[in-house]
């Protein structure tokens, strides 16, 4: 099957979706014959890079210039079914399928409205975005999310009525398991001191509020916190290690690399999940390292559960506050003071599942169902 696979994403950035991208495109390029267009000169093997002219961020003037890489594509490699990455700018792209009769799917990937809505833009802004964007979906042969929560946002906010849930992978060559006392000696951190991990951009979604008191609820004598990230909530951040003490120490090491985020999970006993909407992908990836992890009972934790048959590899919170938050907290530090690391078994089952040649098969499965 001939693939065309389409972004905004700047592929050279060290960003989640700049993984995202590469990674879904190296898992789909054994299994069809795969263009990918998108800005960025990051190494691919084993597909066709088209990357658009002149270096615009993304916005309205990358989408016209993808738009005219796309028509050139078109014509030159009559591709079966494209695959379009939903940005907030949107539209050229998906009229460009629609004006040459190549069937397309659009991959949703944040609640696109909503984030424009958190980032000041102004309200008639959104307004066009929505109208945009939801004439990009009605038009595609289905959406593809990867959680619930997504699910409905597409449907409520873009009026999507073909969506499908596939659950995003993770990059197994790069986040793996590692050795933890070298992971703490890169950070300078007590080898000593239990430490939980907290690798997270710092959204107002996260529940920094209720981990600050669970973490002053523990029951553990002394215990570490270890963050990476920043974002909206770091004065919080700052505000909290200010206020730490030698038996609970806040330890916020900032924006950091990819390799130094996944470094961090190594260096922790332990990791904590504090979304309270949905399964971040940091879920998956405390796993991927082989991390027991403490979290709320969110939209696609069936998936995390179902990594494991310890009880205690994933323990999740009775309710969605900061005692319930504690207890699970103390249940996983319990457990790894008493059990040590999860069982090589159950690491190995665990990453086997969590790879992103899952989602390239269902998506081409998807393509071959719904293209006609």
């Amino acid at each position: 099957m001939r693939v065309l696979l389409v972004s905004q994403v700047e592929l050279d950035a060290d960003s989640g979706s700049a993984r995202h991208v590469l990674a879904l495109a190296s898992a789909l390029a054994p299994r069809c014959d795969l263009t990918l267009i998108a800005p960025g000169e990051a190494t691919t093997h084993g597909l066709r890079r088209v990357v658009p002219p002149f270096g615009f961020r993304p916005g309205a003037r990358l989408e016209l210039a993808l738009a005219a890489a796309v028509v050139r594509e078109i014509r030159r490699a009559r591709p079966e079914v494209a695959y379009l990455r939903l940005s907030a700018s949107s539209s050229a792209v998906a009229a460009v399928f629609r004006a040459l009769a190549v069937p397309y799917f659009v991959e949703l990937n944040g609640p696109v409205l909503d984030q424009l809505t958190l980032r000041g833009r102004p309200p008639w802004l959104v307004r066009i975005a929505e109208r945009s964007l939801s004439t990009v979906v009605r038009g595609a042969r289905a959406v593809v999310v990867a959680s619930p929560a997504l699910e409905r946002h597409a449907r409520s906010s873009l009026l999507a009525d073909r969506v499908h849930v596939i659950e995003n992978g993770v990059d197994l060559e790069t986040v793996r398991p590692g050795d933890r006392a070298l992971a703490r000696a890169h950070f300078g951190v007590s080898p000593s001191l239990p430490w939980v991990g907290l690798v997270a951009t710092l959204t107002p979604e996260l529940r920094l509020d209720l981990l600050s008191d669970a973490f002053r609820r523990l029951g553990t004598p002394s215990v570490g916190l270890l963050i990476v990230g920043s974002g909206q909530q770091r004065s919080f951040v700052d505000r909290w290690v200010a206020e730490s003490s030698a038996a609970r120490r806040v330890l916020a090491l900032g924006a950091r690399s990819h390799a130094e985020a996944v470094l961090a999970m190594q260096a922790s006993d332990v990791c904590v999940n504090p979304h309270d909407s949905d399964l971040a992908l940091k879920g998956l990836e405390y796993a991927a390292v082989g991390r027991r992890q403490a979290c709320f009972r969110v939209d696609g934790i069936e998936r995390l559960l179902g990594l494991y048959s310890d009880p205690e590899a994933v323990v999740v919170a009775r309710s969605a506050t900061s005692e319930a938050l504690a207890e699970a907290l103390d249940r996983v530090l319990g457990a790894q003071r008493e059990r040590g690391d999860l069982e090589e078994a159950e690491l190995f089952r665990a990453r086997r599942a969590l790879g992103w040649e899952t989602k390239a098969e269902r998506l081409l499965a998807l393509f071959g169902r719904e293209r006609t």
